[in-house]
């Protein structure tokens, strides 16, 4: 019984260190640099030649 608590305290500190988050990026993006206004992504589009990835996602709240 003592060493199914003992692994359920290490997992339970393992998964808290996990959920750190990043402080340069907004929650809903992550650490991927998405740009958020669409002309200057149609013109970095144009400038490098390349396509634009439009993801959308609705937020709740």
């Amino acid at each position: 019984m003592g060493l199914r608590w003992l692994f359920l305290l290490g997992f339970s500190i393992l998964l808290s260190s996990c959920s750190a988050e990043s402080k340069n990026f907004a929650q809903e993006t992550g650490p991927a640099a998405f740009l958020r206004d669409f002309d200057q992504a149609a013109a970095l589009s144009k400038k490098t030649n390349k396509p634009i990835f439009a993801f959308f996602q609705e937020v709740p709240g």
